[in-house]
């Protein structure tokens, strides 16, 4: 079977490389878990409906579940990265 993949929206700031953000508002997560988290191809309201941005900006993500309640992602880009982007995580079994 595969990988169910959940889509997010989330805003990365102004003019940054690299950072750190949380997804919380989860419940019942397995500490330490490895999150897989990929940047989609979903359409941005907040960017005219952009489909785009990965071919422009190509941003990697890996994260881990924080507490039951949250994953923690880490991320960072080739170039400098402004406002919000589309993306998807699946927790490993």
């Amino acid at each position: 079977a595969g990988s169910t993949f959940v889509d997010f929206t989330k805003g990365l700031g102004t003019s940054r490389r690299s950072g750190t953000f949380d997804i919380t508002g989860l419940s019942g997560l397995t500490l330490n878990k490895v999150v897989s988290v990929v940047q989609t191809a979903a359409p941005i309201p907040s960017k005219g409906n952009a489909r785009d941005e990965p071919e422009m900006d190509l941003i990697r993500l890996t994260g881990y579940v924080f507490d039951a309640n949250t994953i923690r992602v880490y991320w960072n880009a080739p170039g400098i990265v402004v406002g919000t982007y589309a993306f998807a995580y699946s927790i490993s079994n």
